[in-house]
């Protein structure tokens, strides 16, 4: 039995703020998941500081949050996350009209609330800001309109969002038509109406995929994993681990509900490209040490 995905919690836990009765159901001791619940749990009681740590997506779903409330806020940061590139978060709370600042490892926010009802969303790089914007554009009281290109890395934890979205109810306008875009330049444009309540009232969260992978992993190398409630359609990216096994040969297989792998006599070589799941690098580049 594996922990929730990480990735899945902390896009609800940000509607679960904006709605109230949004009740979720899940169980992981994932830092990215206690400091966002730990800030949304703070903020609620009116503190005005936060620690975030080195999660870079738990950083800007909160800077997103936070900047839709009047007041000045204070996130701290581990030294690691203040030394990345934020030029997409940067740019899309200038377009809101929300004051921010770098001072040392901490990142304030000055907000009076968005005051742009337009954006266009940067996603050379990431698609957490503009994942982190249309999770936070409900209850405004005006039409929001969100503008970006068609993301070309990490487009599945973008479509991972939008699911989020859809099944709490929340209707994204005009996506149907931007989606048909192909050019990764070509841009997008989707809106999203005042006064929409999310529908959902509680959510199970399935679990981990990428945690799911370092188990099975392990039971290639050296032994045997039953993976209980595995989420055989889930939209998580790292789910490309189970062809990728396939593939090298592992014996991997579907029992019912379960994930079952046994220890591998053989494991073939495999070029393989991770750029939609790159959280799978680290052990599958171990597990190819093992492979001929």
């Amino acid at each position: 039995s594996l922990p929730a995905s990480k990735s899945l919690v902390n896009r609800w836990q940000i509607l679960a703020a904006h709605f109230d009765g949004l009740e979720l159901q899940y169980s992981t001791q994932a830092q990215d998941v206690e400091y966002l619940s730990a800030a949304l749990s703070d903020f609620r009681n009116g503190k005005k500081e936060f620690f975030v740590g080195k999660g870079g997506t738990t950083f800007r779903f909160l800077a997103l949050f936070l900047s839709r409330f009047e007041g000045q806020y204070k996130i701290d940061l581990d030294p690691q996350l203040c030394a990345r590139s934020h030029l997409a978060l940067t740019d899309a709370l200038a377009q809101l009209g929300v004051g921010f600042e770098f001072r040392e490892s901490s990142f304030i926010i000055q907000s009076s609330g968005w005051k742009a009802s337009r954006i266009r969303v940067n996603t050379d790089t990431t698609t957490q800001v503009l994942s982190a914007v249309l999770l936070n554009c409900w209850n405004l009281p005006q039409e929001f309109i969100c503008e970006f290109t068609l993301p070309g890395l990490s487009r599945d934890y973008f479509q991972m969002t939008l699911d989020v979205l859809a099944e709490a109810g929340l209707v994204i306008g005009a996506l149907e038509d931007s989606a048909r875009a192909s050019n990764l330049n070509e841009l997008m444009r989707v809106s999203i109406s005042s006064g929409q309540v999310a529908k959902a009232r509680k959510y199970l969260v399935e679990c981990d995929v990428s945690s799911a992978f370092t188990v099975a992993a392990m039971a290639v190398a050296g032994g045997r994993a039953e993976i209980s409630d595995f989420p055989f359609s889930s939209r998580q990216p790292d789910l490309a681990f189970i062809s990728i096994m396939k593939k090298m040969g592992a014996d991997i297989s579907r029992q019912g509900s379960k994930l079952v792998v046994n220890k591998a006599s053989v494991l073939n070589s495999i070029e393989v490209d991770l750029s939609n799941c790159p959280d799978l690098f680290p052990v599958l580049a171990a597990l190819c040490t093992l492979a001929d």
